[in-house]
């Protein structure tokens, strides 16, 4: 029987078991719709007695088919081997278990004898269930746990099979929850033993997937033991491997096994199952342990989480205490619906039912508070935080882009040097995101650090230690939960500190070290309160325990902790929603205890992000689109608005001569990026586009010196348009240009590989200029002097003249400029044809013009002035501006529909008259330029990027002494 089937006869059969006779038997025959075989089958599971809720408590295998064990009736007073079977004492999904002796050891044992229906020579699967029955005893024989029923062995003899076990003397958990519920401090030392059980068998690899009371044993003795692995799975991939693989002819994806009341809804869906799923069913134990009853009494949890239903859980435990919180957020948790977000282990599990079990140590600030000294404590708190001080506002001198790679790079942070930097970011395949290292002034290639593969992780939250030897960061496993790791800050092995949960704010920063680099901060879930709090880990022993600073009732929690470099202050971010949260400020003593209450930062708005020490009196932190200063005495204050929003801040020290330098995290929109794509020869399809990273998100206008050996383009790294140059594969950059306008482009290179011409903005009309490359820190100097207004330059082949365009009365004129390398006098302006841009081809005999017209025109230059008409090469290129770019046989250019949408990147040849498709169809939306290198081997264009968010380098001003 299939899952589908199954689901549906459990839903028929709930559904109509509510019903008297005369309602069910019309509610059945509206709902399976004619299919009688549907309709008999949850009919026989109605008349046959499962319609008493005990029928979700047995394997669905056996309650679909209950002769399979039906064999056993006839085996009292029978002998199997050297067993002499006395008694039927409980049934298992495969078989029935009998008290027996062992008449040669002389001890009594358990016999789980395979039913004979199984084994049958009728059966076509005889072969499939005879593996399984073996498997369990391999899987038990694998475990050696005190908690958990020993095997002996595996005996074959008479036709029968059957699994020699240790006799569990005692009630089954059932049982005891069928009196009554079990008092807290009962059953948490019951559940530990439950969840030491599944942390040995999944250490194993073992996966149960049929636990329930019924295989629960309470020995008198106090012992527990987990019986029946009958539906275990054994995976061969580690413990913390969610991916275990089966011989297919035991178990296949699609298959139904454990029992209904207690499956998870990935196994319901007949999913791949691991251990998560047999958390889930140790949720469902611990809720009827406190209980005495399910959270659905008479349903199927995980059958409704599996179909969707929006199941609303009640706490299991009452009152505030407080062991009923925390019970109530552990076993809540572990019956998420997703299997990633609950915890990650039974180690896990078993840690949390330790703590809870045990007496809880007062924190000796929570000591001291209770005393008289409170209040001294806290009024020298809130004096420190209000002493007056002079006060010099900083003020912005430069910002630049540190990074503007493809994605989001996220979460950075500044070696105490403030030579590196560590941040997140998904790579240039977009696949996985990790931790990278580059330099903070972003002249250097990012080093990745973390290489974590698996799909469902992250690497995030960047932490330097203060010593400056390791890197602390977070791997996140799905929504909420994830790890402390920590790895070498130069490369080397990762190491795994503690397992966290998260809730649901957006915070910027998750870690902090202490200033001795012995000990890290942390956010993460209490299972006490649910809500995020401040735990404080030693490396040295890995000793955790809460900073003290609980967050109070109705808000989510606390995150972004940051400490003062003298380590007596801690900042940290409170959230009360998800978009709401407040800044505070807590005294801590010399052992890191929390002295007195935290007080909040005044002048602060709704939602504070990351915040980092200036020094030991004076915060920097984001909130928004702005960056705010903070210092002892005074109200926060605005110190720099970029008008983007800001996801993380970071200190990077100072320069020689003082000036703060800051690194934050901005939300970019979509900009201009170039790419390149390599060609095999002209006219023939290019290879797949390859980004050109180090030259960032907000470049274009890329155009090939003639020589190939550079490529000047502009970008806005710095803030405003520059003209930046790099080598011919993207490397090695330099800036040629700080003249701080807003409007600056089309660069071109003059023929003797070393002038660059571009149009500037620097009075009320665009004006062409030209620069040294050559030269360090050259000075452009202006070619157009009589006619302003002119832009899009472009050189002609000799380098004696420069093409440009410029609007009079409503129409685009092109214009030739006489210029010579040195000159700074007056240019003599030829007015020649319509059109908005020129360029000439290699041999200097034609001209290609485009103009708002649909096509690519030519003209030859024979003649002075020329006089031959014009020549139409290609149409599909429309106005008001197409790109291209004429090589020796042909011309590359932006290929268009009618309404000029860009559809391709093309090449025409002059010889054949043929155009082809060179980029992928992939290569789509608005192409602002192209250009291609002397070689013919690369074809180098901008496109539009989606947005994200990019490094930025702030450096600040002051009259602070330091």
């Amino acid at each position: 029987m299939n899952e589908d089937r199954w689901r549906k006869i459990e839903e028929l059969y709930h559904a109509a078991r509510l019903l008297n006779e005369t309602a069910r038997s019309s509610f059945l025959a509206a709902a399976t719709e004619g299919d009688e075989e549907l309709r008999r089958e949850v009919e026989s599971l109605l008349a046959s007695g499962a319609s008493s809720p005990g029928f979700l408590d047995e394997p669905w295998q056996t309650a679909v088919a209950p002769a399979i064990v039906s064999a056993g009736s006839t085996l009292s007073g029978h002998r199997i081997g050297t067993y002499a079977i006395h008694e039927r004492i409980g049934a298992g999904g495969m078989g029935e278990v009998y008290r027996a002796y062992d008449s040669t050891l002389h001890r009594d044992v358990a016999l789980k004898v395979l039913a004979a229906e199984l084994i049958s020579e009728n059966d076509p699967q005889r072969q499939g269930h005879l593996r399984r029955f073996r498997r369990e005893a391999h899987a038990l024989a694998a475990l050696n746990h005190p908690n958990i029923a020993a095997i002996y062995g595996l005996e074959e003899a008479d036709g029968l099979t059957a699994l020699v076990m240790e006799l569990v003397e005692g009630s089954t958990l059932a049982d005891r929850i069928a009196h009554a519920s079990i008092p807290v401090e009962e059953a948490l030392p019951i559940a530990t033993q439950i969840a030491e059980a599944l942390e040995a068998a999944h250490a194993q690899g073992i996966i149960h997937r049929d636990l329930k009371p019924a295989n629960i044993k309470l020995r008198p003795d106090g012992r527990v033991k987990v019986l029946d692995f009958g539906l275990a799975k054994h995976t061969t991939a580690s413990p913390d491997d969610a991916t275990g693989s089966l011989d297919p002819a035991i178990t296949k994806v699609g298959a139904i096994f454990g029992t209904p009341a207690y499956m998870a809804p990935e196994q319901v869906l007949g999913r791949e199952c691991d251990s998560r799923t047999d958390l889930f069913a140790f949720g469902l134990v611990l809720y009827e342990m406190v209980t005495s009853r399910r959270p659905f009494p008479g349903a199927s949890l995980g059958s409704l989480l599996a179909g969707g239903t929006d199941a609303a859980i009640d706490p299991p435990c009452q009152g505030r205490s407080r062991i009923a919180s925390r019970l109530n957020a552990l076993i809540l948790g572990l019956l998420e619906r997703d299997p990633n977000r609950r915890p990650r282990s039974a180690a896990v599990v078993r840690r949390e039912l330790l703590e809870l079990g045990q007496p809880r140590r007062v924190p000796s600030a929570t000591l001291l508070a209770a005393g008289a000294g409170t209040l001294m404590l806290t009024a020298a708190a809130l004096w420190w935080f209000i002493s007056p001080g002079a006060r010099a506002r900083p003020v912005v001198s430069s910002v630049a882009l540190i990074t503007t790679y493809a994605g989001d790079e996220t979460t950075p942070s500044v070696s105490p040097d403030g030579t590196l930097l560590a941040f997140s970011w998904t790579g240039e395949d977009g696949r996985h995101r990790d931790i990278y290292v580059t330099r903070s002034d972003g002249q250097d290639e990012p080093r990745q650090l973390t290489r974590d593969a698996s799909p469902d992780t992250m690497d995030v939250f960047p932490a330097w230690s203060p010593d400056q030897t390791q890197i602390a960061f977070v791997r996140r496993r799905g929504a909420t939960n994830g790890d402390v790791m920590v790895t070498p800050a130069q490369g080397g092995p990762v190491r795994t500190l503690r397992e966290i949960r998260f809730v649901a704010f957006p915070a910027f920063t998750w870690l902090a070290w202490t200033p001795d680099s012995a000990q890290i901060a942390f956010a993460s879930q209490s299972l006490e309160s649910g809500r995020s709090t401040l735990f404080i880990m030693r490396l040295a022993d890995g000793k955790v325990r809460s900073l003290a600073i609980l967050p109070p009732d109705g808000v989510i929690g606390d995150a972004s902790p940051a400490f003062s470099p003298d380590g007596r202050s801690l900042a940290f971010v409170r959230w009360s929603s998800p978009s709401t949260s407040t800044l505070l400020v807590q005294k801590l003593s010399d052992g890191m205890e929390a002295l007195g209450e935290p007080a909040n930062v005044p002048g602060v708005g709704k939602a504070p992000g990351s915040a980092a020490w200036v020094d030991n009196k004076r915060l920097l932190f984001s909130e928004g689109e702005r960056v705010l200063e903070w210092e002892s005495g005074v109200n926060a204050e605005q110190i720099y608005l970029p008008g983007e929003r800001l996801a993380g801040l970071a200190i990077a020290g100072r320069e020689a001569g003082g000036t703060l330098r800051v690194v934050t995290a901005q939300q970019r929109a979509p900009a201009p990026r170039i790419w390149m794509i390599p060609l095999r020869a002209a006219g023939l399809p290019g290879g797949p586009p390859e980004a050109l990273s180090r030259l960032g998100n907000a470049s274009d206008n890329p155009d090939y010196s003639p020589d190939g050996k550079h490529i000047v383009f502009v970008s806005r790294r710095s803030g405003t348009p520059e003209l930046w140059m790099t080598d011919g594969d993207g490397g090695d950059l330099k800036q040629l240009t700080r003249l701080g306008v807003q409007s600056l482009g089309v660069p071109h290179w003059s023929p003797d590989n070393r002038h660059v011409a571009f149009f500037a903005r620097m009075g009320p009309e665009p004006q062409i200029y030209v620069i040294d490359a050559a030269q360090d820190q050259a000075v452009p100097r202006q070619a157009t002097h009589e006619v302003p207004g002119c832009n899009i330059p472009s050189w002609s082949r000799s380098g004696k003249y420069l093409y440009c365009s410029r609007r009079i009365g409503g129409e685009m004129r092109l214009y030739r400029i006489l210029t010579e390398s040195g000159e700074t006098g007056a240019s003599e302006m030829e007015r020649w044809f319509e059109g908005k841009s020129a360029t000439e081809t290699s041999d200097g005999r034609v001209l290609y013009i485009k103009d708002d017209r649909q096509g690519l025109f030519a003209r030859s230059l024979a003649g002075d002035p020329p006089a031959n008409p014009e020549e139409r090469l290609v149409e599909d290129i429309k106005g008001p501006i197409g790109y291209f770019a004429p090589v020796s046989a042909g011309v590359y250019y932006t290929g268009q529909d009618s309404v000029g949408r860009y559809v391709a990147l093309r090449y025409f040849d002059y010889a054949r008259g043929k155009t082809v498709d060179i980029a992928p169809k992939s290569v789509t939306g608005a192409v602002n330029s192209l250009t291609v290198s002397p070689d013919g081997r690369r074809l180098v264009y901008t496109q539009n990027s989606r947005g994200g968010i990019d490094l930025s380098l702030i450096q600040f001003q002051d009259d602070r002494k330091h």
